[in-house]
């Protein structure tokens, strides 16, 4: 009996192949005869003369099949299908009749813990070498998340090692798989074993294991908190120019000590600064809000002393090292565009099917002219056209990512398919309505997890968009969204020189007319007063597909009616006020409140009617004594306040 087979569910024979090879393998009804071996290797003959040997010693990659199609056919999958159900009769045995067999010991409920696969295991499975490999790695320290994707047990890999494995067949490494190019089972699978025992992070998968050395420079972090007092006294409006050098010198320093994640903020930092000095419509306070108070978030916890903290290497962003990654199929979330001056960035951003890992890859355009990025979007990439890497599939077949989840395609050639299967994915990558995106996306908080993962990135399924207009002063193009328990969201799209927005104006109001059966938006999300608001990176109704920031422009007009505000008395609401005064306190100074405090104080007021306690009495302080000592917690609420609104 190989009750390795027997363990293989629907999830993992999509794993080692694909969901439509086994669709096509569960349509076909073929009456199989079995042989088992004395080395356990499975003979399946079919009844239409179809031959599959399914090998006990080697792995699935090589068990073969009679036909022209070479590894992981539809007949091969279409044995162990026809053995699970051989099974379910009663057994087999050597020869291939039926027999009575004893009942096999119960599939455990719940998720497989890779925590408990032995040592002597994993000695059994690698040579040497690789185990010499692993304890090298496993000697700098670990972290990860361990979860599921697909009903599949993941355990993705943040330090030292920008990997994922999965877990397809509970402990048996036969049937483990990672995303790196090594053989299976890598030096990586021991390393995600060790971080399945690692002590866990509250109910947040989060797992770290003990070895790493490294510590945060303090004084860095002290320099960049005096840095951020320094810019909240003088504000960007005075101190735009004389703030580039010492700051740029700062991120410099970061990237040098080992923080990632936090150089990247002072570099976006420099940019909304770049924004407001340019008097770009895309200049957004509330967004200089948050990136400051992120900012603050993470130096404030590297600098912290408290044991149960938030691990530092998450916080910072750990240097992984770049990986070598194999054959993939890559699924489509859209692509943003990034403007910064004349250079525009064009990102698409994807998960990976099996590992649900999310990746992305960039082009660099300089561009002068201020282009249409539906026309800059037609560049090329690895033989294909940018936009349809993040509009659809792409199968490479290898490529290197890296730390920060940037991914180049290796040499090959790559497959495009132009229908994006979002089915392939799972939470949080996909989810059914407003509140499980919530449940997924609230467990750390997105201000001190790791930016490479895409904590703000989602596909959420919706049934009706019952309005659409333009919102002026923003210029944007907004829409409200419901879901299917009636909650509403808010889509909002900015318009720029680049970005036309009458193609997704045209298509929204075809939608709120005619509601596709199926409807999804994808890409970034932030909560405000409207609830959950999404930036869009792709929208997918029926079999039509659009994405926002590449579609070119349409004679279709939309009106410029604006949804009515919701009350103060919402939380959400409270914290959009906020987020406009603090902005506005960021952009002048807190030296120029103090001459005229009485934008504070009417905010103080307005909280306090509104019944936040809290909120009007640290405003109240602010207007009072407009210091960086008062005014950081209120932007250290709206940082933590906006996901629990």
């Amino acid at each position: 009996m190989r009750a390795d087979l027997l363990a293989l569910s629907e999830a993992a024979l999509v794993d080692l192949t694909n969901r439509g090879t086994v669709r096509r393998a569960q349509k076909e009804t073929v009456e199989h005869t079995f042989t088992l071996r004395d080395d356990g290797t499975v003979i399946a003959e079919a009844a239409d003369d179809v031959r599959c040997e399914l090998l006990s010693r080697h792995p699935f990659e090589a068990w073969t099949c009679t036909c022209l199609a070479g590894h992981g056919c539809r007949h091969i999958v279409r044995a162990v299908l026809a053995y699970q159900a051989a099974h379910a009769d009663g057994g087999l045995t050597a020869e291939g009749a039926p027999a009575v067999a004893p009942d096999p010991e119960p599939h455990p409920t719940g998720p497989f813990d890779p925590g408990t696969i032995t040592d002597d295991a994993l000695d059994a499975a690698l040579n040497p070498a690789v185990r010499r490999a692993s304890a090298r790695l496993l000697a700098q320290g670990a972290l990860g998340h361990v979860g599921l994707t697909n009903q599949l047990t993941v355990v993705r890999i943040h330090y030292p090692t920008p990997v994922t494995v999965r877990f397809l067949a509970g402990a048996d490494l036969k049937y483990v798989r990672c995303t790196c190019r090594d053989p299976d089972p890598c030096a990586h699978v021991p390393l995600a074993v060790a971080i399945a025992r690692g002590a866990m992070f509250g109910d947040t998968g989060l797992r770290a294991v003990d070895g790493d050395a490294w510590a945060p420079d303090t004084a860095l972090l002290a320099e960049i908190r005096a840095a951020l007092d320094e810019l909240a006294r003088v504000g960007v409006e005075a101190s735009h120019r004389s703030m580039q050098g010492p700051w740029q010198r700062l991120r410099v320093r970061s990237e040098q000590a080992a923080l990632p994640h936090v150089a990247d903020l002072i570099g976006e930092l420099l940019e909304e600064a770049a924004r407001y000095t340019e008097r770009a419509t895309a200049f957004d306070p509330a967004r200089l809000v948050a990136l400051a108070g992120e900012l603050l978030a993470r130096v404030s916890s590297l600098g912290g002393t408290h044991p149960e903290r938030i691990p530092d290497r998450l916080v910072a962003g750990a240097l992984a090292q770049p990986t070598d990654v194999s054959r993939a199929r890559l699924i489509g979330l859209g692509t943003e565009v990034l403007e910064r001056g004349d250079q525009v960035l064009l990102r698409a951003h994807l998960v990976d099917a099996r590992s649900g890992s999310p990746l992305r890859v960039t082009k660099r355009i300089d561009d002068e002219d201020r282009t249409l990025t539906s026309r800059l979007a037609g560049g090329l990439l690895a033989g294909i056209a940018f936009s349809q890497w993040g509009g659809g599939q792409v199968v490479v077949p290898a490529g290197k990512r890296f730390g920060s989840g940037d991914f180049t395609p290796g040499r090959g050639r790559v497959v495009h398919m132009p229908k994006a299967d979002l089915a392939s994915l799972s939470a949080p990558f996909l989810v059914g309505s407003v509140a499980e995106l919530a449940a997924h996306h609230t467990r750390l908080p997105p201000a001190l997890d790791d930016r490479a993962a895409g904590t703000d990135l989602a596909a959420c399924r919706f049934t009706t968009v019952s309005w659409v207009g333009f919102d002026p002063g923003a210029q944007e193009l907004v829409a409200d969204l419901t879901d299917a328990d009636g909650t509403r969201a808010r889509l909002a799209l900015p318009r720029t020189a680049r970005v036309d927005v009458s193609a997704t104006a045209e298509l929204l109001t075809r939608w709120a007319d005619e509601p596709p059966e199926q409807l999804v938006v994808a890409g970034r999300w932030r909560w405000s007063q409207h609830g959950a608001t999404f930036l869009p990176l792709l929208l997918m109704g029926d079999e039509l597909s659009l994405q926002p920031a590449l579609a070119p422009p349409s004679e279709f007009t939309v009106g410029f009616e604006e949804a009515p505000d919701e009350p103060l008395t919402s939380p959400g609401a409270l914290l959009r006020e906020l987020d406009g005064v603090l902005g506005d306190t960021l952009v002048a100074g807190l030296e120029r409140l103090r001459r005229d405090p009485r934008r504070w104080a009417e905010f103080a007021r307005e909280a306090g009617a509104a019944g936040s306690v809290r909120i009007a009495g640290l405003a109240r302080a602010v207007a009072e004594e407009p210091t960086p000592e008062s005014v950081w917690p209120l932007v250290l609420l709206s940082v933590f306040g906006h996901p629990l609104a």
